[in-house]
């Protein structure tokens, strides 16, 4: 029984082994590849009161959260529709939120949105692995260069596996 065990003990720590590698080194997609999250269009609603709709990709599993826009170089492929945003990061609840920039290659600029409204930013730097952390129920990683600010609205739609939730 002793040598059963042992070898199951063994395939597990080479299996985590695995498992560790693989998130570390990055075996994810690179911009021209197509990425497993959803796509979906935001509403922009800015405090001047123009508006815009942009494509996202949404990251609502903890996994598509962990790994976020780590590994991408540019936001050129949005799974084949064109130019992405950015990353909206769904939490189930609100709360306080940490994101740093590790194994992400563009400077990003990370917005919180509490009911629907964005009430903090930060610039992230690459490769940073200093957290910012703050309130809110989802966060948008876009480009260093987007206009938004604090005060401007995110409204969406999404898919959650139950069906579109609205906000």
């Amino acid at each position: 029984m002793y040598k059963k065990e042992l070898i199951l003990l063994l395939a597990a720590a080479i299996l985590l082994l695995v498992l560790i590698y693989t998130i570390d080194v990055g075996i994810t997609p690179t911009n021209n590849q197509i990425r497993n999250e959803q796509v979906n269009a935001i509403t922009i609603e800015y405090s001047n009161g123009t508006n815009a709709r942009e494509n996202v990709y949404i990251a609502n599993t903890p996994i598509e959260q962990a790994t976020g826009l780590m590994y991408m170089n540019s936001m050129e492929n949005c799974n084949g529709i064109g130019n992405c945003y950015g990353m909206l990061f769904v939490f189930p609840n609100s709360s306080d939120e940490c994101f740093w920039m590790k194994n992400t290659e563009m400077p990003l600029k990370q917005f919180w949105i509490y009911n629907n409204t964005i009430i903090y930013e930060i610039r992230g730097i690459p490769y940073s692995l200093k957290s910012f952390c703050h309130y809110g129920n989802y966060v948008l990683e876009a480009s260093i260069n987007s206009s938004l600010g604090i005060g401007d609205h995110i409204y969406f739609n999404y898919l959650n596996g139950s069906g579109y939730k609205r906000n």
